[in-house]
């Protein structure tokens, strides 16, 4: 649904994988993410996909991003660290933040989900999108949640 993902991403998406090795919410999300990920990685969009975890606690998010090409970040729940400041760093590097915590994308991530009673709901925080080099259908944007900071 992003009209850009296959200019930016090139022959590879590299999807970061944000997560804090001292938090077991985050440990726990980053293992999930990936074995979710194993299973849908051959292909996205027709650009094969890499995982790369990215440690907070002992990497530096805008070195990793830029030394390994990051497309896009997944975000898992964190502890005492700035999520507006690391929008900004991927906004930066032009790189489409998504992440299962909801109140992130108030706080300037572009693309989040929560549950709506059973059902998954789509949030998007449209202004931290487009910083972000992200250019959405209209289709993906009448089904989301409009997020404004």
């Amino acid at each position: 649904f992003d009209r850009q993902l296959r200019a930016r991403a090139g022959d590879r998406l590299v999807v970061g994988l944000a997560f804090q090795s001292g938090n077991r919410a985050s440990v726990t999300a980053k293992d999930e993410f990936t074995r979710l990920m194993a299973l849908e990685r051959e292909i996205v969009s027709g650009v094969a996909v890499t995982v790369v975890p990215i440690d907070l606690d002992r990497e530096s998010l805008d070195d990793v991003l830029l030394r390994r090409r990051v497309t896009a970040l997944y975000v898992t729940p964190l502890r005492g660290v700035d999520i507006a400041g690391l929008g900004v760093t991927a906004q930066a590097r032009r790189v489409t933040t998504m992440t299962g915590v909801p109140r992130y994308v108030e706080r300037g991530l572009a693309v989040g989900v929560r549950l709506q009673g059973e059902r998954p709901r789509l949030l998007i925080n449209i202004t931290s999108a487009r910083l972000e080099g992200a250019d959405f259908s209209a289709e993906l944007l009448r089904l989301a949640q409009v997020v404004t900071p």
